[in-house]
């Protein structure tokens, strides 16, 4: 197994109305020392935290459950201007890495799962959520954030996660799609999938497990083994490179 250590550092830089600040990650991989470094955009991250994807959505469909899943998941996904430069320069990073240190493209993409799994899962979130109940898309703290906003706080839960690590891989060319857990002993949980040309390999962003293995699933959280069985559903596939 990898040995991964993520360190996580934030501080102001000028922009030209002095509304950006960056991030940086600081962890190995491989055995290697990496960084990763973004500039975010305050004034993109206000105008999401005022917007209510939930409420825009309910205004213009009929609910069903699968439907809204695809829906709401594809307003997060979806190509925007400020999410877009955050996504394709790391990408541009990730890319100059692997070409620096001659990674596979198996290696890219273990690289990439690799960053958004050392992301912290973010336990005060979830505990307002459990609090909330069905409210919890009502509240910008609770509900699911957009690549910018999971950068910005540097943690987040399953679909946070999933989210970002869903555009990175979009963006570095593979087929991906979002996985809807749903098991019969917990809440609804999300993941990745990548193409391998016959279907879609599931990829944990909250623990780390091999590429293709689904975890189970317990009132407490995830398990490697012994809970309830987690089926997956895709949504937003898309064609791409295979892995």
């Amino acid at each position: 197994m990898l040995l991964i250590f993520l360190f996580f550092l934030c501080w102001p830089t000028p922009s030209a109305n002095g509304q950006s600040f960056t991030r940086a990650w600081d962890w190995q991989f491989a055995g290697q020392k990496v960084r990763l470094t973004v500039c975010l955009d305050s004034n993109l991250l206000a105008r999401y935290r005022a917007d209510n994807v939930a409420d825009r959505l309910k205004s213009r469909m009929i609910y069903n459950e699968r439907h809204w899943q695809n829906e709401y998941a594809g307003e997060l996904v979806r190509p925007d201007t400020g999410d877009t430069a955050v996504v394709a320069s790391l990408i541009s990073q990730s890319q100059q890495l692997a070409a620096n240190r001659h990674w596979s493209k198996k290696q890219l993409l273990n690289f990439l799962v690799s960053f958004v799994r050392q992301l912290p899962n973010d336990d005060d979130k979830w505990s307002l959520r459990r609090r909330l109940g069905s409210r919890w898309l009502d509240s910008a703290d609770s509900r699911s954030w957009r690549p910018a906003e999971t950068l910005a706080r540097g943690q987040g839960l399953c679909q946070d996660k999933s989210v970002l690590l869903y555009c990175l891989l979009r963006k570095a060319g593979w087929g991906v799609c979002l996985y809807l857990g749903q098991s019969d002993c917990a809440d609804m949980h999300m993941g990745v999938g990548v193409s391998d040309g016959h279907g879609y390999l599931y990829i944990e962003t909250m623990m780390n497990l091999d590429i293709g293995q689904t975890p189970t699933v317990s009132s407490r959280g995830l398990l490697r083994t012994g809970g309830c069985a987690l089926k997956i559903i895709p949504l937003l596939a898309t064609i791409g490179e295979i892995y």
